[in-house]
């Protein structure tokens, strides 16, 4: 789907490619039950500088800024007016075309009916598969999948058939300096993206366009070129996985979670719990011992209450409501800590209590890995919105999956991680003067994943105990509708909006594994 207002007819070729690549089809999609993430070890060992690179590349930006207004200056003498200012593309994964035209017809997307009034309105043919990281890479690159490497979430080991991301290469550390019980690495593991293809941000900035790109599918790690840009999908926690949750329970175990959940056993009786968070392992010690964090539950039971300490921080939490975000540090080594952001929410305080803990992700404040260009781009975002969530695939479905957390945590979870990133989208959106911006939006694709079956009779995942959610997908939509309109809103005539799709949406009810079969 795109819209965007009324234009000439003399289009420029980079707007045809742009208008291209806008992505949306009624083709079914689903997320693979496991995801393969950069080692864990990654993320210790480029904390180790990442500070010191921080630094270096905002001191070297400021030196170089007299240059590189000279060099501009006379770039602009040479280089044709631009058509547009501002060109703002606002992406929505998965929204569909049919549910988008129904709703618009019924009325109850204005902003959207208003947009394909002031311009157009059409479904445009996705990839083939019809998934995200495949339909993204082609919007960034204009190829389909044999030019630009990414068929799917994940690839195959072509030794050993285990599955890898199949957008990230990352390289091992094997040589240390070892100085006591410590190992300090002789060099920095190789991670690189493996998507190809140029994006159309680097051809604008190779013509000097500037481009701040947020939470593009396929961006890990981020790439350089002239603006700034936030990585989304296969950005890992800082386990180097997808997104593995915590539940602490003093329920027996019930064997492992299926994917992406890590229990803990507290023990069965008492009111106070001596447990830790554990980390990444620590490669800065021989056998890599895992990190760990010591944590100390004070359970209220009669109110639903808990006092949390980690590590000397206190944490006050109600029974079913979401802790804002929490600061973890571990510490490596001498003057090494590691950093990451998680939310809490206590689930139950009767017979059992069990204790829901997100995935660690990495923190924005003190990233421990390249998550962003420029490298301090994260950080400065921390400063301006505050912590948000950094992990590619942000909502937590496999914590819905296990019955860990239920329908209404899981949507107050996505329409927060949507809040974040619209403050993102603001903050960009005020200061670009010219130039693009583009930003991503996922919680349409994630919400009809776990929430289609309250809206299909005779659903085979339907769970009348769930509650009733039928109008969770209509109200994204509206949702998505409220923005579309505060944009409209806000840009001038020199600006030109796109609002486009990788795929649509349908049914899924049964399917076949065919390694497995």
């Amino acid at each position: 789907m795109i819209s965007f207002p009324k234009w000439p007819r003399e289009h420029s070729r980079l707007l045809r490619l742009i208008l291209l690549i806008g992505l949306m089809a009624v083709l079914p999609t689903r997320q693979p039950q496991a995801y393969i993430g950069p080692g864990a070890g990654f993320a210790l060992l480029s904390s180790f500088l990442v500070v010191f690179t921080t630094i270096l590349l905002a001191g070297l930006a400021i030196l170089a800024w007299p240059v590189r207004m000279v060099i501009r200056m006379f770039r602009r003498r040479t280089r044709t007016k631009p058509w547009v200012k501002r060109l703002i593309i606002v992406g929505f994964d998965g929204q569909d075309p049919k549910l988008t035209g129904k709703f618009m017809a019924e009325g109850k997307l204005p902003n959207f009916a208003r947009l394909a009034a002031q311009g157009c309105y059409r479904p445009l043919r996705t990839t083939y598969p019809s998934v995200s990281p495949v339909a993204w890479s082609s919007f960034a690159t204009g190829c389909q999948p044999p030019k630009h490497n990414i068929f799917d979430f994940l690839d195959r080991d072509r030794r050993t058939y285990l599955p890898l991301l199949s957008s990230t290469h990352i390289g091992s550390v094997d040589r240390f300096l070892k100085i006591g019980r410590y190992r300090i690495p002789l060099k920095k593991p190789e991670l690189r993206l493996l998507r190809k293809s140029k994006a159309c941000w680097t051809i604008l900035g190779e013509h000097n366009v500037w481009s701040t790109v947020l939470r593009v599918p396929i961006t890990f790690p981020p790439e350089k070129f002239y603006g700034a840009q936030l990585s989304a999908m296969c950005v890992p926690d800082l386990l180097g996985t997808q997104g593995t949750f915590l539940y602490f329970t003093t329920r027996s175990s019930g064997g492992d979670f299926k994917e992406g959940g890590v229990r803990v056993s507290l023990a069965p009786r008492g009111e106070e719990f001596a447990t830790t968070i554990e980390g990444p392992p620590n490669m800065f010690v021989a056998d890599n011992p895992p990190l760990k964090l010591p944590m100390a539950i004070a359970l209220d039971r009669a109110k639903g209450t808990a006092r949390i300490d980690i590590d000397g921080e206190i944490i006050e939490l109600e029974k079913k409501k979401l802790s804002s975000w929490v600061r973890l540090t571990f510490k490596a080594a001498p003057a090494i800590k590691v950093h990451a952001i998680c939310r809490m929410m206590i689930l139950e305080t009767g017979e059992h209590f069990s204790l829901y803990v997100s995935p660690l992700n990495i923190d924005p404040g003190n990233p421990a890995m390249p998550i962003s260009h420029p490298p301090y781009y994260a950080t400065y975002l921390s400063k301006r919105i505050g912590h948000y969530c950094t992990l590619g695939l942000a909502e937590d479905t496999w914590a819905l999956n296990e019955r860990v957390i239920d329908d209404a945590t899981f949507l107050k979870l996505a329409y927060d991680i949507d809040g974040e990133r619209q403050a993102m989208f603001w903050t960009a959106f005020d200061r670009l003067r010219k130039g693009s911006l583009i930003c991503v939006f996922d919680g349409t694709d994630r919400i009809q994943h776990m929430m289609w079956r309250h809206i299909e009779e005779g659903h085979p995942a339907y769970r009348e105990s769930d509650g009733d959610h039928r109008n969770a997908i209509e109200d994204i939509y509206r949702h998505n509708d409220k923005l579309v309109g505060r944009i409209l809103d806000r840009i001038g005539d020199d600006d030109l909006l796109m609002v486009i799709s990788d795929h649509g949406f349908t049914s899924f009810r049964r399917g076949v594994n065919l390694n497995a079969w």
